[in-house]
């Protein structure tokens, strides 16, 4: 995520270093009036040392005079002298040094406004750099509420057609079905046509499970995850209902239920019918043509397995990590026919995570196999 636009990155950068530029010669600068302050303080320190000892040593040359004047009643030019000679040469060390300090304290209030400039340019740079900073920021959070706009206005766009699809192709789809079944079950009708009826009652169901799986995946999208109402079921009444409805729609194929120990339990009946749905019609499409297909249920002490296995090849390794991905079909060279768009697996894997449950696919030469296993009842009612 970039938070500088590209068209302010450069000036960015340029303002990056000019900042880090002026703090280091800044930082010498600085060092380098510490120093020489700390010389200068040094200096006059010392001519203040030089100027009372100076001090001292006329005062002492007066006292000596005085005393000697008064205690041998006569001048005393040689000890006037030796003081006024010392104490002068203490004064004329202390102009020189003096005149030294007078050129360092102006060669230091030159450095002095060399380094208030260096400063001053340093904040100017950074605060110009907090600006571009601001701006940057700015401008990606609008592009960022630009993109969420368009997001949210495609997601509505999404959730009417959605819509439009549950409501407007159901109806009809229901009405296909519906009278297709009625010509099926009349005793009068010929043969071509009892198959063209069977044949329009199989598509009528499939384009129904398509307007559900469209339905099922913008449900996910919104609320991030499926509701599910539990109540008491046994998952061998499920399967054999779904294996006959199978049977019915995949003319020819060859499904072999078995159950096996406790498979009561507390679920949501219609989601666990479209799983095994999907399922067992996934294995019929995908499978080795006339071979059957293998539903095994069995129940442990705290759950219930269902495996459903058909022959064929193999999937194929670049779409085993993908396959419970939306939108992703597997290879086959029926899969034109079965109209799906690539959800089943996914709304599958879903709905057995919203019971609380798990779902694998194993595969190989020979064969392929799905393996889900569910708690006898979802997570939520476990913990009451």
């Amino acid at each position: 995520m970039k938070l500088v636009p590209p068209r302010i990155a450069l000036p960015f950068t340029i303002l990056v270093a000019a900042t880090l530029g002026g703090a280091v010669l800044t930082s010498r600068v600085l060092e380098t009036r510490r120093s020489e302050a700390a010389a200068v303080t040094d200096g006059w320190r010392a001519l203040a040392a030089a100027e009372h000892l100076a001090a001292a040593l006329r005062k002492t040359e007066a006292v000596c005079v005085r005393e000697f004047e008064r205690a041998f009643a006569f001048d005393a030019p040689g000890c006037s002298a030796s003081f006024g000679l010392t104490a002068s040469a203490v004064e004329d060390v202390s102009a020189l040094q003096r005149r030294d300090l007078g050129q360092a304290d102006r060669r230091a209030l030159e450095r002095h406004s060399l380094g208030t400039g260096l400063v001053v340019a340093t904040y100017a740079a950074l605060l110009l750099l907090i600006v571009a900073a601001a701006l940057g920021v700015r401008g990606h959070l609008r592009e960022r509420e630009g993109r969420e706009s368009e997001q949210r206005h495609a997601l509505e766009l999404q959730q009417r057609l959605m819509g439009i699809v549950g409501h407007d192709l159901r109806t009809p789809l229901n009405a296909i079905a519906g009278s297709a079944a009625l010509l099926a079950r009349a005793a009068d009708l010929p043969t071509a046509r009892l198959r063209a009826a069977q044949r329009i009652v199989s598509s009528a169901a499939r384009m129904s499970g398509l307007v559900r799986d469209l339905l099922d995946y913008t449900r996910l999208r919104v609320s991030g995850g499926f509701s599910i109402e539990p109540e008491p079921a046994h998952l061998g009444e499920i399967g054999r209902a779904v294996a006959q409805e199978v049977r019915s729609a995949w003319q020819g194929s060859v499904i072999e239920l078995t159950e096996a120990g406790d498979l009561q339990g507390r679920w949501d009946p219609v989601r666990l019918e479209q799983v095994l749905s999907n399922l067992i019609g996934n294995a019929c499409h995908h499978g080795t043509p006339g071979a059957p297909v293998l539903v095994q249920l069995s129940g442990t002490e705290a759950a219930v397995r269902a495996e459903v296995h058909n022959e064929g090849p193999p999937i194929p390794p670049e779409v085993l990590p993908l396959i419970f991905e939306p939108f992703r079909r597997g290879a086959s060279a029926r899969r034109d026919a079965s109209g799906g768009v690539g959800l089943g697996l996914f709304i599958v894997r879903s709905l057995v995570e919203a019971h609380g449950g798990t779902i694998e696919v194993a595969t190989g030469q020979a064969g392929t196999t799905f393996m889900l296993e569910l708690p006898r009842a979802p997570p939520a009612e476990l913990q009451r």
